[in-house]
């Protein structure tokens, strides 16, 4: 009895062939941070906002899929905290897996929610008149949760807004400069990050 239980209960938690489908998705939004990149820096005296590109590619049942996702950002700097003669450019790198689940099915619209934790990536390049110093801070976002609303025009396209938001600390970092690089541990310096981001997300499901 308990085998048959199992098999029954292994058949309905995973697709047949039938019921299997992959997904590619696409979002481009606007994203805010907030709290520290580490300990008494805080993230939008350096960053001031992110337009992020992510590419997810999902498989399982329609309305339940797991998978991963890819995303970089833009990072827009904060001008305010810079000196004279000085100018700077920045961008994220994000990779990990994620769950997503249709939890509300409306006919033309549906809602959903995500789960998705992974590694992140930051390198600041700052020019001065006399060097250019570049910053990579690399760490785990512990978690991103993301919730949105699809319209489903028809079976193979799915378009909606989503917003999201991100918990991260960044544990380790490398500086590089004319004098050479030098690498290592954030230690007691560790602190806690944030990003909230809103804007679109297109699926394909094949």
């Amino acid at each position: 009895m308990r085998k048959l239980l199992l098999a029954a209960v292994l058949a309905l938690a995973t697709p047949t062939t039938s019921q299997a489908i992959v997904s590619l998705g696409l979002r481009f939004g606007v994203g805010l941070p907030a709290g520290y990149v580490y300990k008494d820096s805080l993230y939008k005296d350096g960053i001031s906002s992110q337009i992020p590109i992510q590419l997810d590619v999902m498989f399982g049942a329609p309305r339940l899929q797991f998978g991963l996702y890819v995303g970089y950002g833009v990072d827009n700097i904060n001008t305010n905290t810079l000196n004279a003669g000085e100018s700077a450019k920045a961008a994220t790198l994000r990779a990990g897996l994620q769950v997503t689940g249709e939890f509300l099915d409306l006919g033309l619209v549906g809602l959903w929610g995500g789960l998705g934790t992974g590694y992140e990536s930051i390198q600041f390049v700052l020019d001065t008149p006399t060097d250019s110093v570049r910053t990579t801070l690399r760490g785990w976002e512990f978690a991103t949760l993301s919730v949105g609303a699809d319209l489903k025009f028809i079976q193979l396209v799915n378009v909606g807004l989503y917003g999201s938001a991100g918990l991260g600390q960044f544990g380790a970092g490398t500086v590089e400069n004319s004098a050479g690089s030098s690498a290592g541990g954030l230690g007691p310096n560790k602190a806690i990050h944030s990003m909230f981001t809103i804007g679109l997300r297109g699926t394909l499901n094949l």
